[in-house]
């Protein structure tokens, strides 16, 4: 096991009572807990997200009052739930809950009313522990999951982080001024929201792409996302698939702009805990701030942009998944697979609105004429 990994769970072992052995060792959860980790490892999840996991999974049963697995019931799980939503957010990261117990955190927290946590935050940490039990339960550890179906009951709808963008938003992004210019400070502020825009991939798919992974499939330019290289990160392995480039991105230059690289099309952005998406969504941020976007529109919402206009088109539900990188029911991905023909997913992109990119300059045409003043 790692070093990084059993500091970890020496400081479980101290801060929550609960892992310590009870007479059932099937119950152990400091047992169980270290051979998911080992199984997590095995499916080939890197240590920092066995690491986040862990924690999610560790919070929340803390958050039920059991010191027991087996203990655990559906009327705890939804005790867990509603404490959780009183946390406050990075409450690690504040000198005012530093050495204090959830409980006393949650007690001061009612008092310095300190933003709490994000509906997206409790579904993912009650996700990940459903998750948890889910594993137990196939290893005859304990014989329910109690947060199996559990509903998160946010009343804020406004609270979901994710939404698209309108087409006043968009109009807005891509009207910034190194759009009309095709001069950004950094390339990837000019090309990685119009890739965003057309392929519906996560900020890390285009991040981490190289110039092989532009590339010819029966004749038609197309992006392959994949996780076939050690630098080259995926959500899930569903996510390995081709997304023909747009019409709009030939006609933008993303060719041109391609051969004029070696290796990664995007090198100035850094590696941070084995992704190139930190400093896209840092920057991002900032700038999505700026021009008045609220909270829930920032870059992943080009996804859900590019989800809802496939929708609307009437693009069928398993072609849109495999554009999105989705699993769907009975639908099997090889690496570059591909179940419908590239023709027709070609079709499906270029079914993406172009309007919002009307005053954007293309590429090529700066570059061109950059080399005639030369």
């Amino acid at each position: 096991m790692p070093r990084s990994l059993l500091i970890k769970m020496k400081y479980l072992l101290t801060k929550f009572p609960f892992i310590r052995s009870p007479s059932d060792e099937k119950d152990f959860f400091c047992h169980a807990i270290k051979q998911y980790e080992e199984d997590l490892r095995s499916d080939g999840y890197e240590e920092h997200s066995i690491s986040a996991k862990i924690s999610k999974v560790t919070l929340v049963i803390e958050l039920t009052g059991k010191e027991k697995l087996g203990d655990i019931t559906g009327t705890d799980a939804r005790l867990a739930r509603e404490r959780l939503k009183l946390l406050p957010s990075n409450m690690h990261k504040m000198s005012e809950f530093k050495g204090l117990d959830l409980a006393s955190v949650i007690q001061l927290n009612r008092s310095l009313n300190k933003p709490t946590q994000a509906q997206r935050t409790v579904e993912g940490k009650l996700n990940e522990t459903s998750t948890f039990f889910k594993y137990l339960i196939k290893n005859q550890i304990v014989q329910i999951n109690p947060f199996e179906g559990l509903k998160i009951g946010f009343c804020d709808q406004d609270s979901n982080p994710r939404k698209p963008l309108t087409d006043e938003q968009l109009f807005k992004l891509f009207s910034l001024t190194w759009f009309k210019t095709a001069r950004p400070k950094k390339i990837f502020h000019y090309w990685i929201p119009l890739l965003l825009r057309f392929s519906g991939a996560r900020v890390n798919e285009i991040a981490q792409l190289t110039t092989t992974d532009i590339k010819q499939v029966e004749g038609i330019w197309c992006i392959a996302i994949h996780d076939e290289t050690p630098n080259h990160k995926l959500k899930t392995k569903n996510a390995n698939r081709v997304v023909p480039i747009a019409d709009a991105l030939i006609q933008l230059g993303i060719l041109e702009f391609v051969n004029t690289k070696e290796g990664r099309l995007f090198p100035e952005l850094p590696m941070y805990r084995g992704r190139y998406s930190g400093a896209v969504s840092k920057w991002a941020m900032y700038w999505t701030r700026k021009i008045g976007f609220g909270r829930g529109n920032d870059l992943h919402s080009l996804r859900h942009n590019f989800a809802n206009e496939l929708k609307q088109a009437g693009v069928k539900e398993d072609i849109a998944s495999e554009l999105l990188g989705h699993c769907t029911e009975g639908f099997t991905y090889r690496t570059y697979g591909h179940s419908h023909s590239i023709e027709e997913l070609h079709r499906c992109v270029n079914m993406i609105k172009t309007a919002h990119i009307e005053n954007v300059t293309p590429f090529h045409s700066v570059t061109k004429a950059s080399q005639c003043v030369a």
